[in-house]
């Protein structure tokens, strides 16, 4: 499990002899989370926004977000690995407005860098 902390560090003027106060805070990252755990918050995800997620034969294909008669799905092949199916959950939900929904801020992270990186 890998963390980041982000340290502070504040002088007092009065009296010098003191030590410095330190204060530490954890930076949420993406990578306290196992593709499974990220798997299952991506489809409650979906549960929420309701988006039903399907698995099919798309015979090579990966899948993604798309629309079928005006409602909004996301296909996935059925073959997929677990990471492959996280990284298509997480571009296919970068497209979509997600502000006024509550994200466990490693999932925010995991879509925003999906988001931000070349298909």
């Amino acid at each position: 499990m890998i963390r980041k902390w982000l340290i502070f560090s504040r002088q007092r003027a009065h009296p010098p002899t003191t030590r410095p106060h330190v204060i530490a805070v954890f930076l949420p990252t993406a990578s306290h989370m196992t593709e499974s755990q990220f798997l299952q918050e991506f489809e409650a995800l979906a549960h929420r926004m309701a988006i039903p997620i399907s698995r099919e034969d798309l015979m090579g294909g990966s899948g993604g977000l798309c629309s079928l008669r005006g409602v909004k799905r996301i296909i996935l092949d059925y073959r997929l690995d677990v990471p492959t199916q996280v990284d298509i959950l997480a571009r296919a939900f970068s497209g979509l407005p997600l502000d006024d929904i509550f994200l466990k801020p490693s999932l925010r992270v995991r879509i925003e860098n999906a988001a931000n990186s070349p298909l």
